[in-house]
């Protein structure tokens, strides 16, 4: 009976460690700056599309990245630098989210880029968002080393 509890207990193990995700912070820190980078300051619109996963391409279009950008641009003033402050994932889960600091000339924005993927496939930017408001404190947030 030990025996087989055993050989059960190992196999389970071997069969969840096959839907465990390894992500590479720094891998998807580089993706959304990247993204951000062709959104907001290259005015790469399309360019920046086509690093989107299909969440994104369902619920929104190049267009969508657009209006953020006029959105920024209006309400913030242009963008003169990003820091990723942070990053938040869940053990097991494809999603992780950086969030930056943005430096603009009216005020600080503040950003949160979602991406889908893992450290050895990459990733897709799933989801972005800007505000006015500081990033809330997160239980599991890791900060990026300065």
């Amino acid at each position: 009976m030990k025996k087989y509890l055993i050989t059960a207990l190992v196999l389970s193990a071997s069969l969840s460690s096959c839907f465990l995700y390894t992500h590479d912070p720094e891998k998807a820190r580089d993706e959304a700056t990247s993204f951000l980078n062709q959104v907001y300051k290259k005015n790469e619109i399309e360019k920046a599309y086509e690093r989107t996963g299909e969440i994104f391409k369902k619920n929104m279009d190049a267009k969508s990245l657009a209006e953020l950008r006029e959105t920024l641009d209006s309400q913030y003033g242009k963008l003169e630098g990003l820091r990723a402050g942070f990053y938040v994932m869940d053990a097991g889960e494809k999603v992780i989210e950086i969030f930056y600091d943005g430096i603009t000339v009216k005020k600080m924005s503040y950003h949160k880029v979602t991406l889908e993927g893992d450290g050895k496939s990459g990733y897709k930017v799933t989801g972005v968002t800007l505000s006015g408001v500081p990033h809330k404190y997160y239980r599991t947030q890791k900060n990026f080393k300065r």
